[in-house]
């Protein structure tokens, strides 16, 4: 009896997904050639008032290439960001001011500043290297919600390793 337990919880483990092969099968997953969308954002201030931006995205080359515009409202309209990664250098950030008819340049030390007054950095704009990172898969069982439909999913913890970053980790959770 003590035998088949053994076997059993062996072959559970064995079949059992770590860390680093989730991020492995999200990183090698068909991904389309270049993205179009038109997306909303709104920014609730602290004393409660909203301001709702449009914009349109196009990306390309795994979202390494990607073009953001500000359709509205009227203050924000004709803005638009630019960023390109590089392997082998600093990437490219650079935002289009047209009120003051101006080029802002991002730097590499500005990524943790916030994109438009949002919770959303610079840094969050780019694509993390799966090998600046190690993982840890939190739980194989945790529940998600799609559509406003519950699913099962895997809950998956990237360590930053040895890059300048502004999070001590992300909670990623896989469908």
């Amino acid at each position: 009896m003590t035998k088949n337990i053994t076997i059993i919880l062996l072959f559970n483990y064995l079949l059992t997904m770590n860390g680093m092969e989730l991020a492995t099968l999200i990183e090698n997953r068909i991904k389309p050639d270049d993205i179009k969308s038109t997306n909303t954002m709104t920014i609730t201030n602290k004393k409660g008032r909203k301001k709702t931006l449009q914009l349109v995205s196009k990306s390309k080359d795994n979202s390494k290439r990607q073009m953001i515009w500000f359709l509205s409202p009227p203050d924000d309209k004709g803005m638009s960001f630019l960023k390109i990664e590089h392997d082998d250098k600093d990437d490219l950030m650079k935002m289009w001011l047209p009120g003051f008819k101006k080029l802002r340049r991002i730097s590499s030390s500005k990524k943790s500043d916030k994109f438009m007054g949002s919770d959303i950095s610079f840094e969050d704009l780019t694509n993390r290297d799966i090998n600046d990172y190690s993982y840890k898969l939190i739980s194989s069982k945790s529940e998600c919600e799609y559509k406003n439909t519950k699913l099962s999913c895997y809950e998956l913890e990237s360590i930053p390793k040895n890059i300048n970053s502004q999070y001590s980790k992300h909670i990623t959770w896989v469908i």
